[in-house]
């Protein structure tokens, strides 16, 4: 399984290189961060439930153990799968507290907590 997701992986790199001009390509590859930087985000979103993990933060942001429950699979799988979304910079860490003012530990899709500030900036807009 793990050598046809990284065939898979290779594939999808070579066909974003083949898109690019010769001048891209060269910057590409002198660029070796950025260069890096689409290999993780490819990698991260080359596995189906990673997919399904950022879409269900993308309605809100929740902890491992939640997304563990919506899978019925263990903390400890999940918890992998979060750390490859957090490594390519999908999803981030935001510290919370639960309903016993006990710290958490909340996931979100990196774009969530700006927008959501977004939202709350323009409901208080509207009330004016």
């Amino acid at each position: 399984m793990k050598n046809k997701n990284l065939e898979n992986e290779e594939k999808m790199i070579n066909l974003f290189i083949s898109g690019l001009t010769d001048d891209k390509k060269t910057a590409l590859k002198k660029n070796k961060a950025f260069f890096d930087k689409i290999r993780l985000t490819m990698r991260a979103f080359n596995n189906e439930r990673r997919c399904k993990i950022v879409h269900l933060l993308k309605e809100c942001p929740k902890t491992i153990t939640e997304l563990s429950s919506e899978f019925n699979i263990d903390y400890k799988a999940v918890w992998k799968h979060v750390m490859i979304l957090e490594k390519a910079g999908i999803v981030a860490l935001e510290k919370d507290e639960n309903k016993k003012g006990r710290p958490v530990k909340v996931y979100h899709v990196n774009f969530y907590k700006a927008h959501k500030e977004k939202e709350q900036q323009e409901n208080q807009t509207s009330k004016l």
